[in-house]
């Protein structure tokens, strides 16, 4: 029989939940987020067997150290097993500062009649499932039966929170069984990110690029002799060409022949 294995547990489940939560964390080694190319970057990593309904979860510490960049979606993909394993009994969370998001919070429980009621989905295992709140599939709390390599949202937590943030520093992944009977192991799993430059860099490269154009305007005027002036008939105009990328605006000038000015 399962049971949550807490002192009392005469309470509402959320209740239990956030009791359980705060007893204990088993802390793993620090991983890196690395760059995926782009505007991407992603930390990933393998768990282990989570304590068995003992109030004890284990932790997954992420740092992210890039500098210049804000956050515009993050993503949480994880794969789980048991023997046998027993999807109700998963909570979990992703937090970064001061915000936490529930990503798993006892699949199935609150509905139905017991013991899903009060312990969730007793399907076993989760198969590269993506976290997304912008997926399609409906929250991961309804699904009894997970697809291999499906996107659903979080449990209850909204992924788009960490939006406009800054992702630097320190990231906690959390995992715990919640009720003992069932273990549960977690797998490969990863936190992925998708960043964009800040606005303050956005506009230094504009600044920039603003700088370059005086300077390069400058340098043609020089050229010339003095201020601007109507091409003659022996004038090949030359091209005055701007681009702007992400190092900011840029300009080149064409080659300019003059058989009656100085060179």
């Amino acid at each position: 029989m399962k049971n949550l294995n807490l002192t009392t547990c005469l309470m509402s489940i959320p209740a239990c939940l956030a009791l359980a939560v705060v007893m204990e964390t088993t802390a793993h080694g620090a991983i890196q987020f690395t760059s995926l190319g782009g505007n991407s970057y992603g930390a990933s990593g393998t768990g282990g067997v989570l304590p068995d309904g003992t109030g004890a979860g284990n932790g997954y510490e992420l740092n992210f150290n890039f500098s210049g960049v804000t956050i515009s979606a993050v993503t949480m993909t994880f794969s789980t097993s048991g023997s046998p394993g027993y999807n109700g009994d998963l909570y979990a969370y992703l937090s970064h500062g001061s915000t936490l998001v529930t990503l798993l919070n006892r699949v199935g429980s609150g509905s139905g009649s017991d013991p899903q009621f009060t312990y969730g989905f007793s399907t076993s295992g989760f198969n590269n499932v993506t976290l997304d709140s912008s997926s399609g599939n409906g929250s991961i709390h309804s699904i009894q039966n997970p697809g291999t390599g499906i996107s659903y949202t979080p449990d209850g937590g909204n992924l788009a929170s960490f939006n406009g943030t800054d992702p630097n520093g320190s990231w906690t992944l959390f995992f715990q069984d919640m009720s003992n009977g069932s273990i549960n192991t977690l797998g490969n799993f990863s936190v992925d990110i998708e960043a964009v430059p800040e606005p303050v860099n956005v506009a230094l490269g504009i600044v920039g690029g603003l700088f370059g154009l005086g300077m390069l305007v400058r340098r043609i005027r020089n050229r010339r002799g003095g201020p601007w002036h109507e091409a003659g008939p022996s004038e090949e105009q030359g091209g005055l060409k701007f681009s702007l990328g992400t190092g900011g605006l840029t300009g080149s000038l064409g080659a300019r022949r003059c058989g009656q000015c100085e060179s």
